[in-house]
């Protein structure tokens, strides 16, 4: 049987504070719908529809543009922030 590594993958992906709408309402440009108040951001997509609570990450997989949602705990465990130009 054959080993097989994962791939990198670039995702563009912001925090919820509460305070930064118009940055996840960038992240989330061509969506169908936002929504938000001071305790939840809701992006509606045309398969599917996610709400982040306060601390939550909104992340955009760049390759197949789609949106996931995860706790900052799951954030830190898989992501390290890219500081260099070269994304892919």
């Amino acid at each position: 049987m054959a080993l097989y590594a994962h791939k990198p993958f670039y995702v563009e992906a912001v925090q919820w504070n509460g305070d930064n709408a118009s940055e996840l309402e960038v992240l989330a440009e061509g969506t169908t719908k936002t929504n938000y108040n001071e305790k939840e951001f809701y992006i509606e997509t045309p398969n599917y529809g996610i709400i982040a609570t306060l601390g939550d990450w909104v992340i955009k997989d760049k390759v197949h543009n789609e949106y996931m949602l995860l706790t900052d705990e799951q954030f830190k465990a898989n992501f390290d922030e890219v500081v260099s130009d070269e994304k892919e």
